[in-house]
């Protein structure tokens, strides 16, 4: 009896202790390091707003909206080292309004831009980060700008080159291809809708808004 009371004291520790090892492997390795499969499998629909960005146009002064962006995304190179790149596009509108008038007030000048611009995104994806809720990206991309142009003036000789208002009737600005970076944090508070913000150059300087797994 004596003998084998310390062998089952023995077999239990032993027992319990190989437990309590494959429950931290499986917490700490599966859990963390793989991102969870539900998640590749949806497309991201994301709205926002942006502010700033590199933009040509002319003038001192001017008054930009912010920009408004639609964006798709999907996950296309999945458990590439601990993330995921994916492919997307983006919609956005900005619009830029300077105005000018001369030293005595009789005349008045108004540049309008518009900014259309359509582009291609792709994001490398760290998920997940601190949990499987959050998720840093980072990526690149290539948008063609559609510039509206429209000025306005009640000074009747704008058309003559020696009119102060004359070289501002021109558009200084046609559509045009140009290169955008970025860098962001996403939270998802629900199984279906998270929260974003981004930094970058490009398009815009700041951006945040609302994403939705469809």
């Amino acid at each position: 009896m004596k003998f084998k009371t310390p062998l089952f004291i023995l077999l239990i520790s032993f027992a319990w202790s190989s437990v309590l090892m494959a429950q931290s492997e499986t917490n700490s390795d599966d859990s963390y390091i793989r991102p969870p499969t539900s998640f590749h499998g949806n497309s991201v629909l994301s709205i926002g707003f942006g502010m700033g960005g590199y933009y040509p146009y002319t003038g001192t002064s001017a008054i930009e909206s912010p920009n408004v962006t639609l964006s798709y995304e999907k996950a296309v190179f999945k458990n590439v080292g601990p993330g995921r790149i994916d492919l997307g596009a983006l919609a956005s509108y900005k619009s830029i309004y300077s105005s000018y008038m001369t030293y005595y007030g009789d005349y008045n000048y108004t540049q309008h831009w518009k900014y259309f611009i359509l582009g291609t995104r792709v994001s490398y994806h760290i998920n997940p980060f601190i949990n499987k809720n959050i998720e840093l990206y980072a990526g690149g991309m290539v948008a063609y700008y559609i510039t509206v142009f429209n000025f306005t003036s009640n000074d009747p000789n704008t058309s003559d080159p020696a009119d102060p208002g004359y070289s501002l009737t021109a558009n200084h600005s046609p559509n045009f291809f140009a290169l955008s970076v970025f860098s962001g944090i996403r939270s998802w508070i629900s199984p279906h809708s998270g929260v974003w913000f981004e930094l970058g150059y490009g398009y815009t300087t700041m951006a945040f808004g609302i994403s939705y797994k469809i």
